[in-house]
């Protein structure tokens, strides 16, 4: 794992991943273990760069796991025709040469656990800290807290090393989606660094005559499915005298999955108010959670490692010093998960597998049942 500290160190980084990605034997295969626009365009920018260095006849594919969710996905997939590009994880078939790379994911997350199937990376480019990596001659980890992935891959686009000009009527798609992921991870440029502002420039400035097409993938209609879950997150919400707020939105198709990211955005921001949780329940025994702390006391990664021991959550320091994360816990049951299954379409069935996640996010993250945390009164 690299951070990289100057030009110089940046420049060094470059020369290796070019060697390493010209030493590989087979294919690559890009994982991401979320579909969002960061992830989107840092897959696609990084298939551009990998295939202009990887050996004659390697191929390169990226695979996705879980849903296209929120309706900016779903827009900037249909709109230049990735779904040609991306496929889902499902339907990846391992080969033995097979070199794996990921992008805007970790080594750890258990969502790639079966896809990894316990062999480690070639390449990892990820702006989420990870604990514990470190890389050999033959593989390339870089790694650095910074506001989007698509930042350190706009970085090895335009290296001089590297040089793809985003101008090209064939690569400008690539420049959008590069600027979409970095405007949209750094919630409009307000969590980013230097790094992502300078490479928002440059990319930008790559599509500049497509400001509608730029403005089509920004200011997208929210489903009313959104503001539907919204309202219920917010008329089940229990906060303590701690600052701390937790909700739920209950049952969701895996479309509305992601929906929880932007709630905990916006619940954030509520008047003494300092962590947020949103939780959802996708199916018989998956629960996602997103966490939000501008409570630089209590680090969040470690309070969501501690609770859900196991499973795939932790949470990142933004540049604006607030924890964002979450991640994806399965709630075991045994054989009365399997009983509960068989009826999930059964409205008392679904009602009490809410009630019980909702308890548990209760007594784990607030400390004690409903009945003993409080809604802070606020001023008018």
């Amino acid at each position: 794992m690299s951070t990289v500290k100057n030009k110089e160190e940046r420049e060094e980084r470059i020369e290796k991943f070019i060697r390493v990605v010209k030493g590989a034997v087979g294919d690559f295969i890009i994982f991401v273990s979320h579909v969002d626009t960061d992830s989107i365009g840092g897959s696609v920018g990084l298939k551009a760069v990998i295939e202009k260095f990887a050996p004659e006849k390697a191929k390169v594919k990226i695979f996705y796991h879980g849903p296209v969710g929120l309706k900016q996905n779903q827009i900037v997939m249909n709109k230049y025709g990735l779904e040609q590009i991306l496929r889902p994880i499902e339907e990846y078939e391992p080969q033995e040469n097979d070199n794996y790379v990921l992008v805007d994911s970790s080594a750890s997350d258990s969502r790639l656990k079966n896809a990894l199937n316990g062999r480690q990376p070639l390449i990892i480019i990820d702006h989420h800290l990870q604990d514990g990596l470190t890389e050999d001659d033959n593989q390339f980890y870089w790694i650095e807290q910074i506001g989007s992935a698509c930042t350190q891959i706009a970085e090895l686009v335009v290296n001089e090393n590297i040089n793809i000009n985003l101008e090209d009527e064939d690569n400008r798609f690539i420049a959008m989606l590069l600027a979409v992921g970095i405007h949209t991870d750094t919630r409009s440029l307000v969590t980013d660094t230097y790094r992502d502002l300078e490479m928002y420039v440059k990319v930008k400035k790559a599509v500049e005559r497509d400001n509608k097409d730029f403005s089509q993938l920004i200011n997208f209609d929210w489903p009313e499915s959104y503001f539907t879950n919204l309202s219920h997150a917010i008329d089940n919400k229990k906060v303590n005298n701690d600052g701390i707020l937790v909700t739920g939105i209950g049952v969701v198709p895996p479309k509305e999955g992601d929906d929880i990211a932007p709630i905990s955005n916006a619940l954030i921001r509520t008047k003494n108010v300092d962590t947020a949780y949103v939780w959802c329940i996708i199916g018989d025994s998956t629960v996602r959670i997103s966490a939000r702390s501008t409570d630089l006391s209590k680090t969040v990664d470690d309070l969501l490692k501690e609770h859900f021991q196991g499973e795939s959550v932790g949470a990142k320091l933004t540049s604006i010093e607030e924890f964002e994360g979450g991640g994806t816990i399965r709630f075991d049951l045994g054989s009365f998960g399997e009983i509960m299954s068989l009826v999930s379409a059964d409205k008392s069935v679904r009602k009490a597998k809410e009630d019980l996640v909702k308890s548990v996010f209760i007594a784990l993250l607030l400390g004690g049942d409903s009945s003993q945390s409080t809604e802070i009164k606020t001023d008018d």
